[in-house]
């Protein structure tokens, strides 16, 4: 558990430290081989199945929040944005459908707090933190990335620089919640990046 903990400040029971920012969001994907899981350089390592669930606040969220889908059938629901919380965070709610996987990635400019609703998701978090500028298989050595089976509760925490992915490795549906901050606009970046969900075609999600 002490790995885990080292490597990705596993928090539990701590009110979030927002911070305020205006600049835009930057991210990148890490260039790794189109494989059905990251690669893994380290042995896998399973959250502690004896410590508390975190206890995630109550948050009045958005009552008519925006929706987009992602490929594979991901679907993200911006609870809190940008502008709801005057530029402190952003809270979304991601619901993967079972083989989902998030590509490895990193956010220069946001950290992100993981807190995990249901079973059947699998966290992949790097070894390194990379400063702007510097690109993993570009111009610094490619990390290593551990994978996490999480279990609802666990609150993990992603620093900017840091690669991260998901991947739903259950035979259901899987969810957790997203609090990005400083926001950056990373809203309206994964708003870009997804097909936004409408009465419309609502019912074929």
């Amino acid at each position: 558990m002490a790995t885990v903990k080292n490597l990705s400040m596993v928090i539990t029971g701590v009110v979030f430290s927002i911070l305020v920012s205006s600049s835009r969001v930057k991210a990148h994907v890490v260039d790794f081989p189109h494989t059905d899981s990251p690669p893994i350089g380290s042995p896998k390592v399973t959250s502690s199945s004896t410590g508390e669930a975190f206890d995630f606040p109550d948050v009045i969220t958005n009552p008519n929040p925006p929706q987009v889908l992602f490929g594979g059938g991901e679907v993200l629901t911006f609870l809190k944005s940008t502008e709801d919380t005057n530029g402190q965070y952003v809270l979304i709610g991601g619901t993967g459908q079972p083989g989902n996987i998030t590509p490895p990635h990193i956010h220069l400019d946001s950290g992100e707090w993981f807190y995990i609703l249901d079973e059947g998701v699998r966290l992949y978090l790097g070894d390194q933190i990379y400063p702007k500028g510097v690109t993993p298989g570009i111009n610094a050595p490619k990390g290593n990335l551990y994978a996490i089976d999480t279990k609802p509760g666990d609150l993990f925490f992603s620093p900017r620089g840091q690669i991260h992915a998901h991947q739903i490795i259950g035979t259901k549906p899987a969810r957790e919640l997203i609090v990005a901050s400083p926001p950056r606009d990373l809203d309206k970046w994964f708003q870009l990046g997804g097909v936004l969900i409408t009465r419309a075609n609502a019912s074929k999600v």
